[in-house]
């Protein structure tokens, strides 16, 4: 009983590509497979890790800022006695910021960080290259006054 493909105690025939390159894909789609899972389960297991041991439980140090920072904002108090320093809650300086803007004194610099520039306004009456507080003559041939242009911020 021999066969007759086999000589010298070898087979000399060819294996079947198509069921080597279906076996292939589905090793490497395994594989693929496994190591997204893993990583995907690694990266939720560190998450929970992390949430539980450091962003759930509030620190007592912390705690105590806030209320520290809460009663200093919400109440009155001595910043410097000797000097005469005063603080007052956020609240009242809000208000007394609204009441000073309101009657147009304030103490402190109210212009904005950043200045736009101003652009040309059309006044009716107004010459190009009148100065402020002149008698406006007569409209330019048109009929169209156009006032000059505002001088730039600073």
């Amino acid at each position: 009983m021999s066969d007759p493909h086999v000589k010298a105690g070898f087979d000399d025939t060819e294996p079947e590509a198509q069921y080597v390159l279906i076996f292939s894909i589905a090793i490497i789609v395994t594989i693929v497979a496994t190591m997204l899972f893993v990583t995907a389960y690694y990266d939720a297991a560190h998450d929970k890790l992390v949430y539980e041991r450091q962003q759930l439980p509030i620190n007592e140090d912390l705690r105590n800022l806030r209320t520290r920072a809460d009663n200093e904002l919400h109440s009155y108090g001595y910043v410097d006695k000797t000097a005469g320093q005063v603080r007052i809650p956020i609240e009242r300086a809000m208000e007394l910021v609204l009441t000073e803007a309101a009657e147009g004194k304030p103490k402190y610099p109210t212009t904005p960080y950043i200045v736009k520039k101003e652009e040309p306004v059309a006044v009716a009456g107004a010459i190009p290259g009148a100065k402020p507080g002149e008698a406006p003559a007569a409209a330019p041939a048109g009929g169209h006054a156009v006032a000059p242009a505002a001088p730039a911020h600073k």
